[in-house]
């Protein structure tokens, strides 16, 4: 995809009605199927006519997760109001986007500090792309191809919750939609009604850094998407840099920058996550020198670097994980939640951008 923020500018920018227009999945000759349709209006329509539709919704964070949520509530419920609410100046979560001006020689690039490829395994990511009419922004890799609001607590109040921003401003939801990290939700609940397995599974911190340099592809790297370090054979505690893999961002995505007179190749490297030492520790130089060994190449000096450090940004589900997470749907089912809270993003059911908008659509409709 050209770049996901695409995706929260959609979100945030359309209202549509939930029967407004044909949704559901294309077909290859680009028709929405009938069965996509009627899977679609089926699970629209499962609140019973006797029911009333939610008065206030309140989404917490503006992820991925969060955004889809308050999209598909917003088309389910067109009179309710629904608030979002993230600590940041920035929407999106983890998914960025830097465009970087390189200067006529070496164009204009697309720089990911996060998730930057979709895919389309996921008939509810599929359906999101539809209606938010993406269509014309997606860069296809096919198959053959190588290559701020802080938050200070939530308190069950009533018939629904009572949100506080550290501001001191309240906000009155009948229902929630918590797409934070568990163990950021977990500090906002009162102790006397906290809830089970949000502080369970560990997180991992990883330093993601982009590098172009003034070289083509083939003067850097085979074809291909990239590649994954395997576990060193000492463990992660010791003398290995902490390079965790790279991703070989010309070959996936070099049709989302602008070209110059001059080639250029972005790659993009992870590190840390297991590795024992900090991210904040990690010298650029010396991942330079990690990187040209794994390449094989005489090392080059880039013409732009961006280094960005992403604290606990990949849950780490243990043994037991799904179990745990059928507890706690199960827990606010019952009092005082009465089934007004849902609890969904990467912490969840899966880190993946097509679990999370899965989890996502299934909050909304579970309001």
């Amino acid at each position: 995809m050209q770049t996901l923020e695409a995706i929260h500018r959609r979100v945030l920018n359309r209202t549509c009605r939930v029967h407004g227009s044909a949704c559901g999945m294309r077909n290859r000759q680009g028709k929405v199927s009938r069965q996509s349709r009627l899977k679609y209006y089926r699970e629209a329509s499962t609140t019973s006519a006797s029911s009333s539709p939610p008065s206030h919704v309140v989404v917490l964070g503006a992820g991925i997760s969060g955004l889809t949520s308050a999209f598909y509530l917003q088309r389910r419920y067109p009179d309710t109001k629904i608030t979002v609410l993230e600590e940041q100046k920035r929407i999106g979560g983890w998914i960025k986007t830097n465009t970087v001006d390189l200067g006529s020689e070496y164009g204009r690039v697309v720089l990911e500090t996060g998730p930057r490829t979709l895919r389309a395994v996921s008939h509810e990511l599929l359906e999101l792309v539809n209606l938010l009419q993406l269509q014309s922004q997606l860069v296809l890799t096919p198959k053959s191809s190588p290559a701020a609001t802080k938050l200070n607590s939530i308190q069950p109040s009533g018939d629904g919750f009572l949100v506080r921003l550290q501001t001191g401003e309240t906000v009155s939801a009948s229902h929630l939609i918590s797409a934070l990290p568990l163990h950021t939700l977990g500090e906002l609940i009162p102790p006397n009604q906290s809830l089970p397995h949000l502080n369970f599974n560990p997180s991992s911190t990883v330093q993601v850094i982009n590098f172009v340099f003034a070289c083509s592809r083939a003067d850097l790297h085979p074809e291909g998407f990239g590649y994954l370090k395997p576990r060193p054979a000492n463990g992660y505690d010791g003398p290995d840099r902490g390079i965790l893999g790279t991703v070989f961002d010309s070959c996936a995505l070099s049709d989302q920058d602008t070209a110059g007179s001059k080639p250029i190749t972005k790659v993009t490297v992870m590190c840390g996550g297991p590795y024992s030492h900090s991210t904040s520790s990690l010298s650029v130089d010396r991942i330079l020198d990690e990187l040209f060994i794994h390449l094989g190449k005489k090392r080059m000096e880039p013409i732009h670097v961006e280094v960005h450090e992403q604290r606990d940004c990949i849950p780490t589900p243990l043994v037991g994980h799904l179990e745990r997470m059928d507890h706690l749907r199960r827990i606010l089912r019952e009092e005082p939640w009465n089934g007004r809270l849902q609890v969904i993003g990467a912490g969840v059911n899966g880190a993946g951008i097509a679990d999370c908008v899965q989890a996502a659509r299934a909050g909304a409709f579970g309001v």
